[in-house]
This record gives C-alpha cells, sequence and structure tokens, in this order.
C-alpha cells in the first residue's frame, strides 16, 4: 500500500433512504447538513445500481441489468445454479461491459481496498494493488444427528457453500457433546452458542454458530444459525478476514418485530466496520466499503413499520433505527481514522417499499409446460426469460393471458432501452415486470401469494426508491442527481485532494 492515510472513502449504506437518515439526524455533513436524495437505475437493486455507481453509466451500458441475470445458459444450468456462490457473477469485477472508476484507479498506479463493495471484487481476475473481500450468506439450519452404534460418536456433515462441513460429535461424561473438526475441539453445551469458523484454502472461509438444543442417548439436535462465506482476494487471505476477535456471523436472531424468520445478520455490523478499519489501517489510496445491514433490517420490518399495529409499528420503527445507528457509528469510526482532510462521501444505492403480493413467474412457464425449455431470472420487480429459444406468438398470447390476473406485464425491448436498461444478450427472450406493491419470487409455488414484505427494485421515478448521498468531510463537491453521476463526483473528490498525485 502507498500511503500512510487513504485520499478518498466511499461507504455505501446499502438500502439506506433519505427519509429514515433525516428523521433519526444520522449521516450528516461537517456543516451539519442533512443527506441528499440520490436517484437509483432501474432496476433500482444493488447490483445493477452499484455497478452504475463505478462506472458512470446505466444498465444498459455496463450490462448489470438485474441481481441475477443470465447470459446463453439453458435452462437447466440455470435451474442448477440457485446457489449463492453459483450466481454471483452480477457482483463479479468481470460482469462490468464498460470501464469503471476502479479500472481508472488501478491503470493510474493508485491502491485500493474494499469491503463486501460489489464490482471491486473477483475471483478470477486478480490485481496486485486491489485488496477485497466479499461476503455471502445462507440460511440457518436444525440438525438432528443419531449417535452411532454403541454411542461412541455422530458424524455431521453440513452441505455448505458448495462444501461439505465435516464434524465429528463425541460425547462427554456430562452427557453433551464435543465438537471436532480438524485440529479444533470444542465443547458443546446448552445454553452456549459455539462460533465455528472453517477456512477453505486461502480463499474462502464459512462461520456460523451451532447451538445444543438437545442430547439425549439417543441423538443429539443442534440449531445452526445463519452462515457467512467470506471470500477473499488479494494477498490477505480469507483466514485473516474472518478469524479475528469479532466473527462474521451474528450470533441471535435479528428484526424480530417480524416473527415470521429465523435470519441472523450476515455479516455484522461489527464486523464489517472492524474489516474496514483493518483496510483503512493498512494505507489505500482509495478505500470502498458497504455494509448491507440497513437492507435487510428494511426488508424483513418495512411492512411491519408501515402497516402493523401501533405497537408492533412502534417496535419495527425502533429495531430499524437501531441498525441505523449502529451502521453510523461504525461509518463515524471510519471517518475518525482518516485525516479531516480525506473525502469521506456516504451514499446508498436504492430505497425501499412495502410488498404484499409475491409472483412467481416460473409457475406460468410450468402451466404453458415450457419450463424444459425455459426459465425466468432476474430481479424483484424485472425478470427476464432465458433460454435457447423464445416464445412462439400463440406462446406468448398465453402468457400474457395468465400474466394479467397477476399483475404481471411484458415489458418491451423499447420499453427496456427507454429505461436505460436493455442489454443484448443479458436481459433474455422477453421481460416482465411486476405490479405495484408485489415482487417476483423463483422458487417454487403458488402464482401468487400474500405476504408481508418490502423490497427494491421497482421504479427509480418514484421517491420510494431514492437512495442518499453525503459528503461527510473534505472539499466542498456537487451533488449527483442520480447513481450515474456518482463516478465522476468522485473523480473530483480524488483530483481536490490530489488523490492522483503518488
Amino acid at each position: 500500500m502507498s500511503r500512510a492515510h487513504p485520499a478518498l472513502v466511499v461507504i455505501s449504506v446499502d438500502g439506506a433512504t433519505p427519509g429514515f437518515a433525516r428523521r433519526f439526524g444520522l449521516f450528516r455533513s461537517a456543516a451539519g447538513h442533512p443527506v441528499a436524495a440520490l436517484r437509483s437505475v432501474y432496476p433500482s437493486s444493488t447490483a445493477p445500481s452499484h455497478a452504475s455507481i463505478l462506472t458512470g453509466a446505466p444498465p444498459a451500458r455496463h450490462g448489470v441489468v438485474a441481481n441475477r441475470y443470465w447470459e446463453g445458459e439453458d435452462a437447466s444450468e440455470i435451474r442448477a445454479r440457485q446457489e449463492a456462490l453459483a450466481s454471483l457473477h452480477p457482483y463479479d469485477r468481470l460482469s462490468l461491459r464498460c470501464p469503471s472508476l476502479l479500472d481508472d484507479l488501478l491503470d493510474q498506479g493508485l491502491s485500493v481496498g474494499a469491503v463486501l463493495f460489489p464490482h471491486t471484487f473477483s475471483r478470477d481476475a486478480r490485481h496486485p494493488a486491489l485488496e477485497s473481500c466479499y461476503c455471502l450468506y445462507a440460511p440457518g439450519r436444525r440438525w438432528t444427528i443419531p449417535w452411532e452404534p454403541g454411542g461412541r460418536q455422530a458424524q455431521l456433515v453440513i452441505p455448505c457453500f458448495g462444501e461439505d462441513l465435516a464434524f465429528r460429535l463425541i460425547p462427554q461424561d456430562n452427557g453433551e457433546p464435543l465438537l471436532v473438526h480438524a485440529r479444533q475441539r470444542r465443547p458443546l453445551r446448552s445454553g452456549e452458542p459455539t462460533d465455528v469458523v472453517v477456512t477453505v484454502g486461502r480463499e474462502k472461509a464459512i462461520s456460523f454458530t451451532l447451538a445444543l438444543e438437545e442430547a439425549t442417548a439417543q441423538e443429539v439436535v443442534l440449531r445452526q444459525t445463519t452462515a457467512v462465506l467470506v471470500l477473499a482476494a488479494g494477498n490477505r487471505s480469507a483466514s485473516d478476514w474472518a478469524c479475528g476477535p469479532v466473527v462474521p456471523h451474528s450470533r441471535t436472531v435479528e428484526y424480530t418485530a417480524n416473527p415470521a424468520h429465523d435470519f441472523h445478520e450476515s455479516p455484522s455490523v461489527a464486523w464489517t466496520t472492524t474489516a474496514a478499519l483493518d483496510v483503512v489501517a493498512e494505507g489505500p489510496d482509495v478505500v470502498f466499503i458497504r455494509y448491507n445491514q440497513v437492507d435487510h433490517a428494511q426488508e424483513f420490518l418495512y411492512w411491519q413499520a408501515t402497516h402493523g399495529d401501533r405497537d408492533t409499528a412502534a417496535e419495527a420503527r425502533r429495531q430499524i433505527e437501531t441498525v441505523y445507528r449502529q451502521v453510523a457509528d461504525g461509518v463515524d469510526a471510519v471517518r475518525a481514522a482518516v485525516p479531516a482532510t480525506c473525502p469521506v462521501v456516504v451514499l446508498s444505492d436504492h430505497g425501499i417499499d412495502w410488498v404484499d403480493t409475491h409472483v412467481r413467474p416460473n409457475r406460468i412457464l410450468a402451466e404453458l409446460g415450457l419450463t424444459e425449455d425455459l426459465v425466468f431470472q432476474g430481479d424483484s420487480n424485472v425478470c427476464y426469460l432465458y433460454g435457447k429459444r423464445g416464445l412462439s406468438s400463440a406462446e406468448r398470447d398465453a402468457l400474457e393471458r395468465l400474466a394479467g390476473p397477476a399483475r404481471i406485464r411484458v415489458l418491451t425491448p423499447a420499453e427496456l432501452r427507454a429505461r436505460g436498461t436493455w442489454h443484448e444478450g443479458r436481459c433474455g427472450a422477453l421481460a416482465l415486470q411486476s405490479g405495484p406493491h408485489a415482487e417476483f419470487q423463483y422458487h417454487q409455488g403458488r402464482l401468487v401469494e400474500q405476504v408481508r414484505s418490502a423490497s427494491h427494485g421497482f421504479d427509480p421515478r418514484l421517491h420510494v426508491m431514492d437512495g442518499i448521498w453525503q459528503v461527510l468531510q473534505g472539499p466542498d463537491l456537487p451533488t449527483p442527481p442520480s447513481v450515474v453521476e456518482v463516478a465522476d463526483v468522485l473523480r473530483t473528490a480524488l483530483t481536490r485532494a490530489g488523490g492522483w498525485k503518488r
């Protein structure tokens, strides 16, 4: 790394809204100014919007047309690649189809450190001046493991992110098991969750908690929390990122104002801040950081905050505010770690809105008998038809008849072009858009289901989809109207801070 401290720090608070940030009085500038609104792109979701932040281009140019898209794969391959690691490519540097600010920085010989920031990471395109990590998560599970005959031990294999994590459980004199993995030996005790961090080579570390629910003479019952995968790209290994004093995973279920889930924050705010401070301390020229916890909190709680009864709504808003403040404390810690002359920019990629309907477009394909050749994939509010062929006129007419009652309509390529989204090959043979307060789901189930949820990804012309913009410190900078103009403003910030000079 080339400096004693960075010349620019960019922090994305994924999903943060102007309304909540202003209501809570957070992310104010040094002069006390509240955040400005930042318009998103279509679809207004994490991968497309962050790609626009880095490239200064709409999805039609940078090619990231959804949080999940495909290009040339057939339907069977797409269905087989639904696990998080197998569908990571929309967040990878190599997904971009036009140059980015990151490319400019590296071409100029500057060093970059990044934590969880989309399109600063790649498993296949390393750069010696780029140190980055990225995280994915997988749902928690409950495991019931019978003891082997004779009660000598039990075997537990946890499939996670393409790895089979093998553990042995050895009974102790008190009847509770000893957890053994490689050289790790840890007792599992009732009421005392045990942190597990398993490294797989230099690039992968998997982190979660196991809690003993029951141990009898016949079986052991364990509860596994949401698992976090830490991916490393650079000189630091995944073990360096994951095995510090703060573990990546959360040990408790968050967002309890919504009882219909068992999500543990992934990664935790504390771990994200620790990782960010470690990167800042290494002194890269530019630092990119992303906190994803506000987005998660709103997805689980926004419906309750806006539609719940008085007590539920109040508790949901309190829990949302708690996460905003935890992230703001992390941002303040990063800000305190750099000189006052270093520009520190806080922004977000999109907003949030409530959802009362889930729609499964692949159910339409099933009813038309087309699932062998075709599959819908995409984002929350727009999905694309992929496969080795398109639809006949009769098939399209039948699809539109079934889609209408589900508040779905077909988007033409001309409409996608008008929204700055159409990218040849990645938008499939046809696109569908959900109606207001409806969200696409891609697993099996009924075509339409009533839910209590929240989402992003809808029309960025609606202010509820706005993100935030704030310059916490450093030189005065223009306020970009949308994420597409952010890259140029960041170049200006780096120029005024003398960051292009080494």
